[in-house]
């Protein structure tokens, strides 16, 4: 069957400073990027196994996410259906398994980054990949994005979200009401860009913070790589005091991570 151009929800992931990691070490960075691959699609597989036909209405069959990509990066796409058809439960599957893989990798001590971006693309094959790929602009959007962004998490292409499309809008609306989204300024190369961030884990948020707060201080010796944990932070933080859960800094103090009196950089 020729394919044919339609709405697709497109996520771009990799390890952030995978770079560095292959020239220094390329057998290790290998393992990472194996236990990476795994990871994502261990969490994004697992939400997707509750996926009920009877949720989806009459007429309705469920849309699997496709998984593609090299080395430590990773497209996952999911193919939209029309306006006026309702974008649950598939949409909030894929980023619920995006945002348990976000805790998941970084108990591995691999910093995951991405960003999602919606719009029409057409799937394709490509040598070298492992699956199929799709070609349009929230490919690109997606894949541009996410090397921007200077920090350990995952956010919406901006441009994306200004154009005022109706299925954008409506996965924007959709995933905002599952509390998978909340308005940050996400830190870029460019500086803050305000953007649709995913949210943690809102049942892992103290043990989130704990990880990022750790591996922040394990890089105290390379102020580049220290400030991206401390957007990370800043960002949990903020999701924590929409939760109403602000004893954060409790948790920190209560496991030795920080001493009274010296609170956490908002």
């Amino acid at each position: 069957m020729e394919s044919q151009w339609q709405p697709h929800l497109v996520c771009f992931i990799d390890i952030l400073g995978f770079k560095w990691l292959s020239r220094t070490c390329p057998e290790f960075a290998e393992k990472k990027a194996g236990k990476f691959r795994e990871i994502v699609r261990e969490q994004v597989d697992a939400r997707f196994k509750s996926l009920e036909l009877k949720a989806l209405g009459p007429g309705l069959e469920p849309v699997k996410p496709a998984f593609s990509g090299i080395s430590d990066s990773i497209f996952i796409t999911l193919a939209l259906r029309p306006e006026g058809v309702p974008l649950i439960p598939e949409v909030p599957l894929l980023v619920k398994g995006l945002s348990e893989s976000l805790f998941a990798c970084l108990k591995e001590s691999i910093p995951l980054r991405g960003s999602l971006a919606v719009g029409p693309a057409i799937s394709t094959s490509t040598p070298g990949f492992d699956g199929p790929l799709l070609v349009g602009r929230p490919v690109t959007q997606a894949a541009v994005f996410e090397n921007e962004q200077q920090w350990v998490g995952i956010s919406m292409v901006p441009e994306a979200t200004d154009e005022g499309d109706p299925i954008t809008s409506s996965v924007i609306e959709t995933l905002r009401n599952e509390g998978l989204l909340l308005r940050f300024g996400t830190p870029t190369e460019s500086g803050i860009r305000d953007c649709w961030v995913v949210t943690w884990p809102g049942n892992l948020i103290d043990e989130s913070v704990e990880r990022v707060w750790c591996e922040y201080q394990n890089h105290l010796t390379d102020i580049g790589v220290a400030a991206k944990y401390l957007g990370t932070l800043s960002f949990l933080f903020h999701q924590s005091k929409k939760k109403g859960t602000e004893h954060i800094y409790d948790v920190l103090e209560k496991k030795g991570l920080i001493c009274r009196g010296k609170k956490m950089p908002e």
